[in-house]
């Protein structure tokens, strides 16, 4: 990933990215809560080199039999956003053009109106 060519939109995607990763990894670490709830402050203070080496530490102390779950559901939750994204724009589309009819028909009054 090169940060310096990407957009302020898709950099801030992808530390929404990362940050959604590493707080599975904390949750599903076998961590004490306390030491989870110490962690989770730090995060806000870390570097980006300190974060990426954070996660690698701490998918140590996730059973591995969890890691294919998570990506698995990873990859469920980006179909449900990849379906709710397309609707929202179908919607968005279809909104467009009824409001496009609703201007037309406005247009349409007017125009008559003034021929009387």
């Amino acid at each position: 990933m090169d940060l310096q060519n990407m957009t302020e939109e898709e950099l801030k995607r992808e530390a929404q990215a990362f940050g959604e990763h590493l707080a599975r990894l904390l949750v599903a670490s076998s961590l004490s809560d306390e030491q989870k709830e110490a962690w989770a402050a730090l995060v806000p203070e870390m570097s980006l080199d300190q974060l990426g080496r954070f996660a690698i530490v701490l998918e140590r102390y996730v059973d591995p039999a969890i890691l294919p779950e998570m990506a698995d559901l990873r990859r469920q939750l980006e179909a449900v956003k990849a379906d709710y994204d397309a609707k929202i724009a179908a919607l968005n589309n279809q909104t467009q053009a009824s409001l496009k009819a609703v201007m037309d028909e406005v247009q349409a009054i007017e125009a008559a109106a003034k021929a009387v």
